[in-house]
Protein backbone atom coordinates (compact mmCIF):
# COMPACT_ATOMS: atom_id res chain seq x y z
CA UNK A 1 0.00 0.00 0.00
CA UNK A 2 2.47 2.64 1.16
CA UNK A 3 4.30 2.00 -2.59
CA UNK A 4 1.70 2.27 -4.44
CA UNK A 5 0.70 5.57 -2.77
CA UNK A 6 4.65 6.72 -3.68
CA UNK A 7 3.73 5.72 -7.14
CA UNK A 8 0.02 7.30 -7.36
CA UNK A 9 1.22 10.90 -5.58
CA UNK A 10 4.08 11.25 -7.92
CA UNK A 11 2.41 10.31 -10.73
CA UNK A 12 -0.58 12.87 -10.12
CA UNK A 13 1.75 15.66 -9.21
CA UNK A 14 2.73 16.06 -12.89
CA UNK A 15 -0.08 14.48 -14.83
CA UNK A 16 -3.76 15.93 -13.25
CA UNK A 17 -2.00 19.03 -11.82
CA UNK A 18 0.33 21.01 -13.37
CA UNK A 19 3.18 22.40 -12.26
CA UNK A 20 3.82 26.12 -12.61
CA UNK A 21 6.36 26.94 -11.08
CA UNK A 22 9.93 24.77 -10.47
CA UNK A 23 11.60 23.72 -7.42
CA UNK A 24 12.95 26.93 -5.63
CA UNK A 25 15.85 27.63 -3.81
CA UNK A 26 15.84 26.42 -0.32
CA UNK A 27 16.86 29.02 1.71
CA UNK A 28 15.48 30.02 5.62
CA UNK A 29 13.66 33.42 4.18
CA UNK A 30 11.74 31.74 1.50
CA UNK A 31 10.32 28.90 3.87
CA UNK A 32 9.15 31.72 6.34
CA UNK A 33 7.92 33.69 3.52
CA UNK A 34 5.56 30.46 2.74
CA UNK A 35 4.43 30.19 6.09
CA UNK A 36 3.40 33.92 6.31
CA UNK A 37 1.67 33.94 3.13
CA UNK A 38 -0.10 30.77 4.36
CA UNK A 39 -1.33 32.54 7.44
CA UNK A 40 -2.67 35.59 5.93
CA UNK A 41 -4.95 32.90 3.87
CA UNK A 42 -5.88 31.30 6.78
CA UNK A 43 -8.72 32.75 8.83
CA UNK A 44 -7.36 31.35 11.93
CA UNK A 45 -3.87 32.89 11.60
CA UNK A 46 -1.88 30.11 11.09
CA UNK A 47 0.10 27.68 9.05
CA UNK A 48 -1.50 24.34 8.10
CA UNK A 49 -0.17 21.78 6.21
CA UNK A 50 -1.25 18.25 5.46
CA UNK A 51 1.00 14.84 5.30
CA UNK A 52 -0.26 11.21 4.17
CA UNK A 53 -0.22 8.74 7.09
CA UNK A 54 -1.66 5.88 5.53
CA UNK A 55 -0.05 2.72 7.42
CA UNK A 56 1.82 5.30 9.68
CA UNK A 57 3.71 6.73 6.36
CA UNK A 58 5.26 9.66 8.46
CA UNK A 59 6.82 7.78 11.23
CA UNK A 60 8.10 4.99 8.98
CA UNK A 61 9.27 6.74 5.60
CA UNK A 62 12.31 8.84 4.79
CA UNK A 63 10.76 11.41 3.07
CA UNK A 64 7.83 13.05 4.02
CA UNK A 65 5.34 14.85 1.72
CA UNK A 66 3.10 17.89 2.70
CA UNK A 67 0.89 20.14 1.13
CA UNK A 68 -1.46 23.15 2.03
CA UNK A 69 -4.47 22.63 0.41
CA UNK A 70 -6.38 19.61 1.60
CA UNK A 71 -7.63 19.09 -1.95
CA UNK A 72 -4.55 17.51 -3.39
CA UNK A 73 -5.69 14.68 -1.64
CA UNK A 74 -9.14 14.62 -2.22
CA UNK A 75 -8.17 14.33 -5.78
CA UNK A 76 -5.82 11.46 -5.32
CA UNK A 77 -8.45 9.53 -3.29
CA UNK A 78 -5.90 6.58 -1.97
CA UNK A 79 -5.01 8.21 1.78
CA UNK A 80 -7.68 8.98 4.54
CA UNK A 81 -5.60 9.08 7.30
CA UNK A 82 -3.26 11.95 8.04
CA UNK A 83 -0.61 14.06 10.02
CA UNK A 84 -1.30 17.57 9.93
CA UNK A 85 0.81 20.46 11.07
CA UNK A 86 -0.07 24.06 12.34
CA UNK A 87 2.37 26.43 12.83
CA UNK A 88 0.73 28.87 15.84
CA UNK A 89 2.84 32.17 16.06
CA UNK A 90 6.95 32.10 15.83
CA UNK A 91 7.37 28.96 17.35
CA UNK A 92 4.62 26.48 18.31
CA UNK A 93 3.84 23.91 16.41
CA UNK A 94 0.31 22.02 17.40
CA UNK A 95 0.50 17.98 15.27
CA UNK A 96 -2.48 16.16 14.62
CA UNK A 97 -3.32 13.48 13.10
CA UNK A 98 -6.99 13.32 11.27
CA UNK A 99 -8.83 10.41 9.45
CA UNK A 100 -11.52 10.68 6.89
CA UNK A 101 -12.17 7.01 6.58
CA UNK A 102 -15.65 6.83 7.13
CA UNK A 103 -16.22 9.59 4.50
CA UNK A 104 -14.70 13.22 3.79
CA UNK A 105 -17.51 15.07 6.09
CA UNK A 106 -16.60 13.11 9.26
CA UNK A 107 -13.36 13.99 10.52
CA UNK A 108 -11.51 12.15 13.58
CA UNK A 109 -8.71 13.87 15.35
CA UNK A 110 -6.48 10.53 16.91
CA UNK A 111 -3.40 12.43 18.47
CA UNK A 112 -2.78 15.83 19.50
CA UNK A 113 0.95 16.91 19.99
CA UNK A 114 2.76 19.90 20.81
CA UNK A 115 6.32 20.70 19.65
CA UNK A 116 8.26 24.16 19.64
CA UNK A 117 9.73 24.32 16.25
CA UNK A 118 12.79 25.97 14.85
CA UNK A 119 14.96 26.63 11.69
CA UNK A 120 18.37 25.94 11.03
CA UNK A 121 21.05 26.48 8.46
CA UNK A 122 24.24 24.47 7.95
CA UNK A 123 26.31 24.67 5.01
CA UNK A 124 23.70 24.71 2.13
CA UNK A 125 20.92 22.83 3.59
CA UNK A 126 18.17 24.33 5.47
CA UNK A 127 16.82 22.06 8.63
CA UNK A 128 13.33 22.00 10.71
CA UNK A 129 13.29 20.89 14.30
CA UNK A 130 10.77 19.71 16.26
CA UNK A 131 11.50 19.93 20.03
CA UNK A 132 9.50 18.21 21.96
CA UNK A 133 9.00 17.42 26.24
CA UNK A 134 12.58 16.82 27.55
CA UNK A 135 14.33 18.37 24.98
CA UNK A 136 13.57 15.62 22.43
CA UNK A 137 14.59 16.74 18.96
CA UNK A 138 12.56 15.78 15.64
CA UNK A 139 15.20 16.84 12.78
CA UNK A 140 14.04 17.19 9.00
CA UNK A 141 16.00 18.71 6.39
CA UNK A 142 14.20 20.43 3.71
CA UNK A 143 14.76 19.21 0.49
CA UNK A 144 12.15 21.20 -1.85
CA UNK A 145 9.38 24.27 -1.87
CA UNK A 146 7.44 23.56 -4.75
CA UNK A 147 3.88 25.58 -6.20
CA UNK A 148 1.62 23.16 -7.97
CA UNK A 149 -1.90 24.09 -9.75
CA UNK A 150 -4.22 21.40 -9.06
CA UNK A 151 -7.00 20.08 -11.45
CA UNK A 152 -9.64 22.61 -10.37
CA UNK A 153 -7.14 25.42 -11.03
CA UNK A 154 -6.51 26.08 -7.59
CA UNK A 155 -2.94 26.88 -6.05
CA UNK A 156 -1.15 24.42 -3.44
CA UNK A 157 2.23 24.71 -1.77
CA UNK A 158 4.22 21.48 -1.91
CA UNK A 159 6.79 20.81 0.67
CA UNK A 160 8.79 17.87 0.80
CA UNK A 161 11.33 17.26 4.04
CA UNK A 162 13.54 14.12 4.55
CA UNK A 163 14.16 12.55 7.76
CA UNK A 164 17.78 12.92 9.48
CA UNK A 165 18.83 10.87 11.68
CA UNK A 166 19.46 11.23 15.44
CA UNK A 167 23.39 10.63 15.36
CA UNK A 168 23.47 13.04 12.13
CA UNK A 169 21.54 15.95 14.03
CA UNK A 170 24.52 15.47 17.32
CA UNK A 171 27.10 15.80 14.72
CA UNK A 172 25.72 18.65 12.64
CA UNK A 173 24.91 20.21 16.34
CA UNK A 174 28.61 19.90 17.97
CA UNK A 175 30.43 20.86 14.63
CA UNK A 176 31.47 24.29 15.04
CA UNK A 177 29.99 27.26 12.85
CA UNK A 178 32.45 29.85 11.04
CA UNK A 179 32.32 32.59 12.14
CA UNK A 180 31.42 35.98 9.81
CA UNK A 181 34.89 38.14 9.21
CA UNK A 182 34.31 40.98 11.05
CA UNK A 183 33.81 44.43 9.42
CA UNK A 184 37.10 46.20 9.68
CA UNK A 185 37.39 49.34 10.69
CA UNK A 186 38.42 52.40 8.49
CA UNK A 187 41.81 53.84 9.26
CA UNK A 188 41.66 57.44 10.44
CA UNK A 189 44.30 59.09 8.50
CA UNK A 190 47.25 60.96 10.91
CA UNK A 191 46.55 64.55 11.13
CA UNK A 192 49.60 66.48 11.48
CA UNK A 193 48.58 69.99 13.09
CA UNK A 194 50.32 72.86 11.81
CA UNK A 195 50.41 75.49 14.27
CA UNK A 196 50.88 78.64 12.47
CA UNK A 197 53.21 81.68 14.35
CA UNK A 198 54.00 85.00 13.96
CA UNK A 199 57.46 85.48 13.47
CA UNK A 200 58.89 87.06 16.58
CA UNK A 201 60.72 90.59 15.51
CA UNK A 202 63.73 90.99 17.93
CA UNK A 203 63.53 94.19 20.02
CA UNK A 204 66.57 95.75 18.52
CA UNK A 205 64.97 96.02 15.53
CA UNK A 206 61.87 97.35 16.65
CA UNK A 207 63.39 100.36 18.48
CA UNK A 208 65.22 100.83 15.35
CA UNK A 209 62.92 101.21 13.35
Amino acid sequence: MKTKYILLLYFFMFSAGEVFSQASPITRKHLRQVINEGRQDNEYSYFSILGCNEDSLYYTADTIHFYDNSRFFDQIGICCEFVQWELIGSNLLRQQEPQTCMGPSSVEISTIRYYKYRMKKRGDNVYFQLVGQQNSIITFRLTNIEYIELADLTPCTAITLVREPEEAIKTMLEEPQPKKPRKSKRERPNIIKIERRTPVIPMLQMIER
